[in-house]
């Protein structure tokens, strides 16, 4: 009865683990979605090139999301710093700070990932 209830417990974490990682790729693609539906909205051109594979628009991996070379805790918290500023200053509710809360979140997530 034990080893079931062990296999049960291993089982029910991984599944929230699962569910965990299925929500925050949904909210990339939400995030994607406005993006898409925002013409590029406020963002330039180079921040859409970051954009746009950080949140998994080429693919889940890290090495997908970032530039070639990136995925190191200096540019990832470079990257955050910058995508939280831009949320601090951006009217709340509008795609501007709906992407930028996004990309900070994203880079965080990443981050937890490089450290481990």
């Amino acid at each position: 009865m034990q080893e079931l209830e062990l296999l049960h417990a291993e089982i029910e974490a991984e599944l929230g683990a699962l569910l965990h990682r299925l929500m925050e790729h949904n909210r990339d693609f939400e995030a994607l979605q406005k993006l898409e539906d925002a013409g590029g909205g406020p963002f330039s051109g180079a921040e859409l090139a970051e954009l746009k594979p950080l949140f998994g628009l080429y693919g889940d991996e890290v090495e997908k999301r970032l530039p070639p070379g990136s995925a190191n805790t200096g540019y990832v918290g470079w990257r955050q710093m910058h995508w939280g500023r831009r949320k601090a200053e951006a009217p709340y509710g509008t795609v501007e700070h709906d992407i930028a809360d996004r990309a900070y979140t994203r880079y965080g997530l990443i981050l937890e990932e490089i450290l481990g």
